[in-house]
Order: structure tokens, then C-alpha cells, then sequence
């Protein structure tokens, strides 16, 4: 689950302070009510729990998929790159619009595409 990873990555950078945005209500449901006990992610969904538990302000949030255009669109990029992971000094090429377009608030339709 890349949620563990995430939580884990902002704790060792120093984070104290992050929102997790999910679009998958299953995630959520599992990392909030599932009894881990028997399940096949029980270990990840603790580890998930633990990290949740620490001394921070960590806050699990729904959204849509059509509100992670940006997300969406650096896991299309991670496809094609060969490293497993990468952390980006400043956003790819292919980020900057859609960066842009978030900070300016739009909004886009289910099934919408923007252009620029």
C-alpha cells in the first residue's frame, strides 16, 4: 500500500503535519474499520494504524479521482520511468499545467479533459 510508504516517507522527512487524500473508499474503509486480524493487508493496514497513531497531525481524507489530476498524471509518468522511485526537485514537464490549474482553482468535469 503506497499509503504506508507515503506516511512513512513525510515522518523521516520531518512532516507533522499531512493530509492523505484517498480516492479509493476501500483503502479508506480498510484502514479505518477493518479487523486486520485474517486479512491478506493486515500487516500493511497496522503499519498504516501505527504511523496514524504518532505524535502527529496526519488526516485521512476522501476525494475524487477527477481532484488528483496531478497524482494521476505522475503515476502515468512513474510507468515509464526506470528508477522505482524518484523524488522530483521541481515538477516534470508534464506537471506544470495541471499545477497551474490547480492553483487557480479549476475544476474539471467527471470524464473531462483539460486543455490549454
Amino acid at each position: 500500500m503506497l499509503v504506508r510508504f507515503g506516511m512513512q516517507f513525510s515522518w523521516d522527512s520531518g512532516s507533522r503535519r499531512i493530509i492523505c487524500e484517498l480516492d479509493a473508499l476501500m483503502v479508506l474503509h480498510l484502514i479505518q474499520t477493518a479487523d486486520t486480524q485474517f486479512h491478506p493487508l493486515g500487516a500493511f493496514i497496522e503499519d498504516v494504524r501505527e504511523l496514524k497513531s504518532r505524535n502527529w497531525d496526519c488526516v485521512f481524507m476522501h476525494t475524487l479521482r477527477e481532484g488528483h489530476y496531478c497524482a494521476d498524471a505522475l503515476s502515468k509518468m512513474g510507468c515509464e520511468l526506470e528508477d522505482d522511485f524518484v523524488i522530483f526537485r521541481d515538477p516534470p514537464a508534464g506537471l506544470v499545467d495541471l499545477l497551474r490549474a490547480d492553483a487557480w482553482g479549476l475544476v474539471y468535469p467527471r470524464g473531462g479533459v483539460v486543455l490549454f
